[in-house]
């Protein structure tokens, strides 16, 4: 730990990171790239990345390592038992993603299928068939077959709580622009008087 960019003496025993923590949202990364250094990756480090849902991938083959800027630990101390908000518990958590955000734009103007949303958004068909399933998990998204193509749309019903809990901040706001626009008045008719 002598080279460690981590401060280890501050890190919180796991009781202590688990404490509380269903009332806190947790950061866990999509995909972890390794790269072709002298860092060694364990069977238990795979295995929880496929338990948490984790891609991991080794970095391009021209990809230079970054000198002491990794740690090695015991990856049972690192990966043990993290809370995890599912993406398809809510419509919250699965429009946290931007990508899913612009998934549901397209579809506002209509049916498409998948390989036609992967290439609007400049991903591969594997990642948007992946935002899709959350998407439709959570009822934000309906998906029907014509022939041997599955078209995917919008169901904005799912984004009824979002929409609710939207609508407290605009009323907020709403005040707030009355108060600016009284205010601008307010100046108008005192540069008028002089």
């Amino acid at each position: 730990m002598s080279c460690s960019v981590l401060p280890h003496r501050r890190l919180l025993t796991l009781d202590e990171r688990l404490e509380h923590a269903a009332a806190r949202p947790v950061i866990v990364p999509e995909t972890i790239v390794c790269d072709h250094g002298k860092v060694f990756v364990s069977n238990n480090f795979r295995a929880s990345c496929r338990y948490l849902g984790v891609n991991l991938q080794p970095a391009h083959k021209a990809t230079l390592p970054i000198p002491n800027r990794l740690d090695v630990f015991r990856y049972r101390n690192m990966m043990a038992a993290m809370a995890r908000a599912a993406t398809t518990s809510d419509a919250f958590n699965a429009i946290a993603e931007p990508q899913r955000r612009d998934i549901l734009a397209l579809l506002r103007a209509g049916e498409r299928p998948v390989t036609d949303l992967a290439q609007e958004l400049g991903m591969s068909q594997p990642g948007a068939s992946k935002h899709l399933r959350v998407l439709r998990e959570v009822g934000l998204v309906r998906v029907r077959g014509v022939g041997k193509q599955r078209l995917y749309g919008l169901d904005a019903r799912g984004l009824r709580p979002v929409h609710e809990w939207v609508g407290g901040f605009e009323r907020f706001w709403n005040e707030s622009f009355d108060r600016l626009d009284t205010y601008v008045q307010d100046l108008k008719q005192t540069r008028q008087e002089e």
